[in-house]
């Protein structure tokens, strides 16, 4: 399992790990509580890179599909089974996928921009587009309340947005970073 992105279930607890395993095809593996074995999904074309659920417990993926280029799936709560999303944009390159307390919020890392969705049965409708301004190559990224997080390979920086706003970032952390790729935010109990 080359493991690419994971995302945890507001509603259970369970964890979401998206995987590929370069040659052959990929799953979303859903642990339980996160711990133990997982319940493995698949649809055998597609290898997934990041997944993240919205605050219903659906679990949505993108990833590279087989015959389609970028893919995009969701599994519904409660479901068995991986179900195709058609978006009405197009994407270079599949990002960081999250659920920002109004729309899905998927990323594209070529184009540096965040394609915000309206999800309704199959289909994916655009809402917004957030613009990363000073980003090169962000591919995961972190939503936190009226910020987002992401970390920069390109030039070795972690940069802060408004968001939904994007554009230009509030503040950038050069020191200590070296290839940032991935981020998370924690956020204590009170």
């Amino acid at each position: 399992m080359s493991a690419q992105g994971c995302a945890p279930d507001p509603t259970t607890g369970n964890l979401a790990v998206a995987s590929n395993y370069g040659d052959s095809y990929g799953d979303l593996a859903v642990y339980a509580q996160a711990k133990g074995t997982p319940t493995l999904y698949g649809n055998g074309k597609m290898l997934f890179n990041f997944c993240g659920y919205d605050d219903s417990g659906n679990l949505y993926a993108d990833g590279i599909s087989e015959g389609v280029g970028l893919g995009f799936v969701e599994l519904a709560k409660g479901g068995s089974g991986l179900v195709n999303l058609t978006l009405n944009q197009s994407l270079e390159a599949a990002g960081a996928v999250q659920w920002d307390g109004k729309y899905l919020a998927i990323g594209d890392d070529e184009a540096n921009k965040i394609y915000r969705f309206a999800i309704s049965g199959s289909s994916g409708t655009l809402e917004d587009t957030v613009s990363l301004g000073d980003a090169q190559t962000v591919m995961q990224w972190w939503i936190q309340g009226k910020k987002l997080i992401g970390p920069d390979d390109g030039p070795s920086t972690i940069w802060y947005w408004d968001y939904p706003a994007g554009g230009e970032s509030i503040k950038a952390i050069t020191k200590g970073v070296f290839h940032p790729a991935g981020a998370a935010v924690s956020v204590a109990k009170k």
